[in-house]
């Protein structure tokens, strides 16, 4: 029953007035930025978008992607499989490259549609 009893301090020394914190000049935003100036989503439309996918191997192209991480030649199988497809296309000749830079713009395209039609969809 002791825990209960709670002792109160006399009124007197509880309205001491505390000190206010001095505050410095206000700040004022001078360029206000918008999430579309940063995303660059204009009224709904996306240009670029990234999220996350998968990509299916079997568990020998992993277990050789996880030996890779493990010699440290990347932090994650995300950085190994990039490195892979950047020297691999670095090998390509121009006219490969320049087709395969145009497909890479064309699904990336697509990708930004789809998020589009999401980001509609969701406003409606």
């Amino acid at each position: 029953m002791a825990g209960l009893v709670h002792h109160h301090e006399p009124e007197d020394k509880v309205e001491k007035k505390k000190r206010l914190l001095k505050r410095g000049p206000t700040i004022q935003v001078e360029n206000q930025v918008s999430r579309s100036d940063v995303t660059g989503e204009e009224k709904g439309i996306v240009k670029n978008v990234t999220y996350p996918a998968n990509v299916r191997v079997d568990n020998h192209v992993r277990n050789q992607i996880s030996a890779l991480q493990n010699l440290g030649l990347g932090t994650s199988a995300k950085d190994i499989v990039k490195s892979l497809v950047a020297e691999r296309v670095e090998q390509l000749d121009s006219a490969t490259a320049k087709r395969y830079q145009e497909m890479v713009d064309i699904l990336e395209q697509m990708d930004a549609y789809k998020q589009t039609e999401k980001f509609q969809k969701r406003k409606r």
